[in-house]
């Protein structure tokens, strides 16, 4: 074509040579590149296996401990630590809840035996050791036992006092300690020995539960003081006590102690209560407070009392009047029997008579004779009344007393009462 010619055969063969070079190239960089591969893996592999045979933080096993069961109060507590660092400070600490102890060591070896020493104080229950080396920390827990008991057992008794009914009760508590002040362990026996006040006897056991043993203690119907002692093992405490008193009174009566007296307004008679005691005959205390209620001619009256060896007493003035009067006690709510008093008069003879002086008109009064014999007594009162109602009061002396009313004063009828007694004074203009 256009005067070129083309050997078919040639460019055939120029071809195929063209293109086995080509491969030969290809397999070539291929060998490279793997062996290029396999030293990369070996090399990372190497540096692999140098790391873990050299590295300390790999190597290092974790801290761990070994602690016993329970400790006795006061003895150290042996500590076994394994997977230490040596010569590399590591630190102890204790929290036993009543305080934090720290201790340091400087281990030689990979395991170590670390003798914490006994917690200062009472410390009696579960406490936490831990060990911190570095970044590594290790933890465990014990139980430190308390000891036996010791003198002396705190002891607590209240209250003081109690009903001898045989159903209000007090308690009592005892609160035994070790040596170092620990609670003892539950289930300590505590014994505590009641002699009431006939000497009667009774012991009880309790064990102590959160801390202490309790018992408690009902009354019985003997009044009187009651002792308490409590032991626990070997060790002992002060005696405690309380007292059984009387309750409420049953109903009592009211006696005379002093005859009735005529109703002079001054004389004193006494009155006081049977023996107070309670349903089960027991003395009432000293100190009970018991009122007297009288009731009579005169109005009403309280007095109170307080009662000795069971009794109560009581002073009471006698009216200024002849009558009746009823008399009731009270003690605690209980009431006793009414008593019924009667008193007579006390004036025997009574006279009166009016004088006009020109100046006053006089009522003289007396003199006024008692039922013994005698004058009424000094300052005992004679009331004059004049027709319209106008009174004077005058005071007697040796039985004789005077009233003045004015000249234009009403004399149609005078009356005199003294006592209680009445005289009328006739023939009065």
């Amino acid at each position: 074509m256009d005067g070129q010619a083309f050997d078919l055969g040639t460019v055939g063969i120029t071809t195929w040579r063209s293109s086995q070079w080509r491969m030969r190239v290809r397999r070539r960089l291929l060998a490279v590149l793997g062996t290029l591969v396999f030293l990369f893996l070996v090399v990372t592999r190497c540096s692999a296996d140098d790391d873990v045979i050299t590295s300390p933080v790999i190597a290092r096993q974790s801290l761990q401990m070994d602690l016993p069961i329970s400790v006795p109060a006061g003895e150290p507590i042996p500590t076994i630590v394994s997977g230490v660092a040596p010569n590399v400070p590591l630190e102890v600490t204790v929290d036993a809840g009543y305080g934090v102890s720290i201790e340091s060591a400087v281990p030689t070896s990979s395991t170590v035996e670390v003798i914490v020493p006994p917690f200062a104080g009472p410390a009696s229950g579960v406490v936490t050791v831990s060990v911190v080396q570095g970044t590594e920390v290790a933890r465990g827990q014990t139980a430190i036992v308390p000891g036996d008991p010791v003198d002396a057992i705190d002891v607590y008794l209240g209250p003081r006092t109690v009903i001898a009914d045989a159903e209000h009760f007090v308690m009592i508590v005892g609160v035994p300690k070790d040596v170092f002040g620990n609670p003892v362990s539950t289930g300590t026996p505590v014994d505590f020995t009641v002699t009431r006040p006939n000497l009667a006897v009774e012991k009880e056991q309790h064990p102590t539960r959160h801390l202490l043993a309790y018992q408690l203690v009902y009354s019985r119907t003997v009044t009187g003081r009651t002792r308490v002692a409590t032991e626990s093992g070997s060790a002992g405490a002060p005696e405690r006590d309380f007292l059984e008193v009387a309750g409420v009174p049953v109903p009592f009566k009211l006696e005379l102690v002093d005859p009735i007296v005529p109703a002079d307004g001054q004389a004193l008679m006494r009155i006081r209560t049977e023996v107070l005691r309670d349903p089960f005959g027991n003395v009432m205390p000293d100190g009970v407070v018991v009122y007297l209620d009288a009731d009579g001619v005169t109005g009403r009256r309280r007095i109170q009392s307080q009662s000795i060896d069971g009794l109560a007493e009581f002073t009471l003035e006698v009216p200024d009047r002849p009558g009746q009067a009823t008399v009731t006690a009270s003690a605690s709510g209980s009431l006793s029997e009414t008593l019924t008093l009667d008193f007579p008069t006390a004036v025997e003879s009574l006279t009166a008579e009016v004088e006009n002086d020109g100046t006053f008109i006089r009522v003289h009064v007396g003199p006024v004779r008692s039922v013994r014999g005698s004058f009424v007594p000094d300052g005992t009162n004679a009331v004059v009344t004049l027709g319209d109602g106008t009174s004077v009061t005058t005071d007697l002396t040796l039985g004789i007393g005077t009233a003045s009313f004015p000249l234009d004063s009403d004399m149609s009828s005078v009356t005199v009462e003294v006592l209680g007694a009445i005289a009328r004074v006739e023939g009065v203009r």
